[in-house]
């Protein structure tokens, strides 16, 4: 039985995962104040407020309109808080990006966490958002064990609404992202770091994957050097925990 998007994403389990991811990104030292910002794969806005908290303006898309309207109801009762912001919530399916017809301006930061895994191919989704990216692009996603660059299709149950719209997701490899993110982008980083949370390993020995339901990575990719000590242009076999 499908669950409203509310029941889904204000779980004990979703605020706590958010939290955590959240809290890493903040301590990645990333320009992320006064910019303008495309949310990718937003649900019902857990992410939003990230943004809206350091000055920026934000366009999120998700490809459910409960989603979207869950969301927008959500953030009706902070305008008063950012009187100088915008929000711009649109119902946009990433799995079928072709065929959009809506026009979504290009961003400073294109913030995409948590959706990559959710579309049968992704390959349409970064290069659009290798498109509207102006700056730095984040990105999320759970990913399957091993170093060689391999996708791996699963299938999802589309009547929920933190699931694949059509039912088949993907599960690329650490390599597979980053390289991709590598040709499309000039600089492509993977953090030093992993979040605080069981889902985000900081072994990444095949061995040590086993019997993990759902492993997850974060990937930056930008159109310039970035200083930020934390952050690798290389994929590492260990990382720390924030």
């Amino acid at each position: 039985m499908a669950r409203a998007p509310k029941d889904v994403f204000l779980s004990d389990h979703y605020i706590r995962h958010n939290m955590r991811r959240l809290e890493h990104l903040a301590s990645l030292g990333l320009p992320l104040h006064n910019r303008t910002v495309l949310e990718l794969g937003a649900g019902i806005g857990d992410h939003t407020l990230f943004y809206l908290d350091r000055g920026c303006s934000v366009v999120s898309l998700d490809g459910r309109s409960e989603n979207v309207s869950a969301a927008r109801e959500r953030l009706e009762r902070f305008k008063s808080i950012y009187p100088d912001q915008t929000t711009d919530y649109r119902v946009f399916d990433l799995d079928e990006i072709e065929s959009q017809s809506q026009d979504v301006a290009d961003a400073d930061i294109v913030h995409c966490c948590g959706i990559l895994y959710h579309l049968q191919n992704p390959m349409p989704m970064l290069r659009w958002a290798h498109s509207k990216c102006k700056d730095i692009l984040i990105l999320e996603t759970a990913v399957s064990p091993g170093d060689d660059e391999e996708m791996r299709q699963v299938k999802e149950d589309s009547a929920q609404a933190s699931q694949a719209l059509d039912g088949v997701g993907s599960r690329p490899t650490r390599a597979w992202v980053f390289n991709r993110l590598r040709r499309l982008f000039p600089y492509a980083y993977v953090p030093s770091t992993q979040p605080s949370h069981e889902e985000f390993p900081t072994d990444w020995r095949v061995s040590q994957l086993h019997g993990k339901p759902l492993i997850r990575a974060v990937f930056i990719a930008s159109m310039r050097p970035l200083g930020q000590t934390a952050l690798l242009d290389r994929l590492p076999a260990y990382q720390g925990q924030v």
